[in-house]
């Protein structure tokens, strides 16, 4: 939970003593809540699970702004974990309204939307990822207008709409195959019942669409995080690029196992991670059986 806010003044801090107090006041908070966690019973134990997710929402705008604050931190020295971890967080919040627009307007009664997000996605599903980073790095920035100084965007903030584009339409296509998935009869159900489209959407047939779409989006929010430290080739340094940059230090040569097998274990715990959440949410939304079980 205080994961966020601790790199951000760990990153803002002026001094490595500064730092290192902020990095160890976090271990301890965590480890002290995680005690209090195991000791609470189980009404108390739900409680905490509330509290820890409208904390977490909160602490995320509040360690952006830690970074911003005072002067801030540039984007160009923000790394680490942190880095990886804002990347893909971003990237997913950004990437699923954009997608699901992108999902009605291929499936439209507008053709001309019809044909531009077709086009779109067509397009976009055809490039690789680090194409589409390098063209925000590099062509972007020559052909934004100079109206209201959208020229000088940083680089980050760059990387993390190329992100937000190309994520969005495995989005959509994720969201079209659930929406295609249903029966034809519940759309005419619905219109049978007086319901718009509009209603129809949004009470029956999204959150159905949504729930047969979950396995894919949860794949593509770990694939997310893996190809976040494609951003280390711009040369931001990601925790990948991290590790190299250490075990190129005298100090360390020979060590390069033990650093790649830590960044990779990192990983996988985090991918481990969100996968049983979303296997767990799969249960809970189709009751226990049938879509949530694998």
């Amino acid at each position: 939970m205080f994961a966020s806010v601790v790199a951000a003044l760990c990153l803002a801090a002026t001094t490595t003593e500064e730092a290192l107090m902020w990095a160890s006041g976090g271990i301890v908070l965590g480890w002290g809540g995680l005690g209090a966690a195991l000791l609470l019973k189980q009404r108390s134990m739900w409680l905490l699970q509330r509290v820890v997710i409208v904390g977490w929402v909160a602490l995320w705008p509040l360690a952006v702004l830690l970074l911003f604050a005072f002067g801030g931190v540039p984007t160009a020295q923000w790394g680490g974990f942190y880095l990886n971890l804002l990347v893909t967080a971003v990237a997913a919040m950004g990437a699923l309204p954009v997608g699901l627009a992108l999902a009605l307007a291929r499936r439209g009664p507008y053709r001309v939307l019809r044909w531009a997000a077709t086009g779109y996605i067509e397009v976009t599903r055809g490039l690789p990822l680090i194409v589409v980073l390098i063209l925000s790095w590099l062509a972007v920035q020559r052909f934004l207008p100079s109206l209201l100084g959208l020229n000088t965007v940083g680089l980050l903030p760059r990387l993390l709409t190329a992100y937000i584009l190309f994520t969005a339409v495995y989005v959509a296509v994720a969201i079209t195959g659930g929406l295609n998935g249903l029966p034809r009869g519940q759309a005419e159900a619905c219109k049978a019942l007086g319901m718009s489209g509009t209603q129809s959407l949004r009470l029956v047939l999204l959150p159905q669409a949504f729930r047969r779409a979950l396995p894919s989006l949860a794949g593509e929010l770990i694939d997310l995080l893996m190809s976040s430290t494609l951003i280390s080739v711009l040369g931001l340094t990601e925790m990948l690029a991290a590790a190299r940059a250490t075990t190129e230090q005298p100090a360390f040569f020979g060590r390069q196992k033990e650093v790649l097998l830590f960044v990779g274990l990192l990983f996988w715990i985090v991918a481990f991670t969100l996968s049983r959440l979303s296997r767990r949410l799969e249960r809970r939304l189709s009751g226990g059986s049938g879509i949530g079980e694998r």
